[in-house]
C-alpha cells in the first residue's frame, strides 16, 4: 500500500482517534501500543489497511501540522481541511498549557495545498519551552512525592547500549523516549532538585540539587517524544517533563546543540 494516505483515510483515522473509548484510554493507564493496537483494528474495520506504525506516524504528523497550523494563524481560522476534525482531538489539550513550540517547525508539508495528504515520514515530536526557569521560578516538590524506581541497568541498557525501555515521567508517566532512542553514557551533572508548579517557593540563593552520573544520551531534541525545556540558566537548559512540567529531569548546554542528556534516576522505565 502507498505510504501517502488517501483523504477519506485520513477522515477515518481521526474519526477513530476522537472516540470517546480511545480517549479514555490514551488519557489513562494503558499502554501506547494497547491502544494503536486497537486503532488499527477499527480501521480495519472500516476498510483502511494500515499498519500500526502507520497508524502511529501519521497520527503524530497530524498532531504536529494541527499545533503548528493554530500558533500562526492568530485569530484567523486556518483553511486546512483537517483543522476542525484535529482540533476534536487535540484542542483542548493544546490550549491548557503555557508552553510554546521551540525550534523551526517549517517543512516541505508546509507548501502543500491543504487537501494533498502526508507521508509517514514527514512526523517531527513536539517540543517544549516552559515559561519559568529553575533559579526564578520557585517550583519546589517534596522528594518523596516521586517514586524511586531501582535502576538495575542490565535490565534497562540493551546489549548495544540503548535504553530497552521507554523512559516516562516518575510523576504523571508521559513518554519522554521509546525504546532505543537513546544511548546510556556516564557523565557528572548536576541537576537542581525535583520541583513543580503547584510547591511554590521563594527561596533564593543556592539551588538544592544532585550530582548525576547516569544518563541517556540523545543528540537530537527530535528525538523525544515529548520534552520541555526551563529558560536559560547561564548556559544551561533543564528538561522537565512536557505535560506535568516536574523537573529537572535532564541538561542541556547550549553551546552543544547536539546533546541532551536525561538523569536515569529522575526517570521512570516501562
Amino acid at each position: 500500500m502507498s505510504t501517502n494516505w488517501r483523504d477519506d483515510e485520513i477522515r477515518e483515522l481521526l474519526s477513530v482517534r476522537a472516540d470517546a473509548g480511545i480517549v479514555r484510554q490514551i488519557h489513562g493507564t494503558a499502554r501506547d501500543s494497547v491502544v494503536y493496537d486497537q486503532i488499527t483494528k477499527r480501521l480495519h474495520e472500516r476498510g483502511v489497511f494500515r499498519a500500526k506504525a502507520q497508524v502511529n506516524n501519521k497520527l503524530k504528523a497530524l498532531k504536529r501540522q494541527y499545533h503548528q497550523l493554530a500558533e500562526q494563524s492568530g485569530n484567523e481560522r486556518p483553511t486546512w481541511c483537517y483543522f476542525s476534525l484535529c482540533e476534536a482531538v487535540w484542542g483542548s489539550s493544546g490550549s491548557g498549557n503555557p508552553v510554546a513550540v521551540v525550534g523551526s517547525m517549517e517543512t516541505d508539508s508546509t507548501s502543500r495545498s491543504p487537501e494533498t495528504p502526508y507521508s509517514d515520514t514527514e512526523e517531527k515530536p513536539r517540543v517544549y519551552e516552559t515559561d519559568v526557569s529553575i533559579n526564578d521560578s520557585g517550583l519546589e516538590m517534596e522528594n518523596n512525592q516521586l517514586s524511586k524506581e531501582s535502576t538495575d541497568r542490565s535490565d534497562l541498557v540493551s546489549d548495544d547500549g540503548k535504553n530497552s525501555k521507554s523512559v516516562v515521567c516518575q510523576r504523571c508517566g508521559s513518554k519522554v523516549l521509546c525504546p532505543g532512542m537513546a544511548v546510556f553514557a556516564e557523565k557528572e551533572l548536576f541537576l537542581p532538585s525535583m520541583r513543580k508548579k503547584s510547591g511554590l517557593s521563594s527561596t533564593e540563593g543556592s539551588v538544592d540539587g544532585d550530582t548525576l552520573t547516569a544518563h541517556w544520551f540523545v543528540d537530537d531534541m527530535y528525538t523525544f517524544e515529548n520534552v520541555g525545556f526551563t529558560k536559560d540558566v547561564g548556559n544551561i537548559k533543564y528538561l522537565i517533563c512536557a505535560d506535568c512540567e516536574i523537573g529537572p529531569i535532564g541538561w542541556h548546554c547550549l553551546d552543544d546543540k547536539k546533546s541532551f542528556y536525561v538523569a536515569v534516576e529522575r526517570v521512570n522505565h516501562a
